[in-house]
């Protein structure tokens, strides 16, 4: 229960509104985040760089600097170092 109220509260962070995305994709990627380890934030980061374009152009990612530095996002992690090169953030994937 706690882990899907971090999922969303890290989206929130992003500026996404975690109601617009599909329920059940979202419920997908938080069973996945838990049955693999990830963090709620790389969930988030992960679910942000799968949205379209125009609507990551919008998203407020001064938050996945915080994460990294706080070691809640990994981004030595494959899947985490694609999400922060598919979100512009090429510089924070090493």
């Amino acid at each position: 229960m706690f882990y899907v109220l971090r999922v969303n509260n890290a989206l929130a962070q992003l500026h996404i509104d975690p109601r617009l995305i599909n329920s059940e994709y979202r419920q997908l990627m938080q069973a996945a985040g838990a049955g693999t380890g990830a963090s709620p934030q790389e969930v988030a980061v992960f679910i942000a760089s799968q949205l379209p374009l125009a609507l990551q152009m919008s998203l407020n990612l001064a938050p996945v600097r915080v994460w990294i530095r706080k070691r809640k996002l990994d981004p030595k992690v494959p899947e985490m170092r694609q999400a922060l090169f598919d979100l512009g953030l090429d510089e924070l994937a090493y």
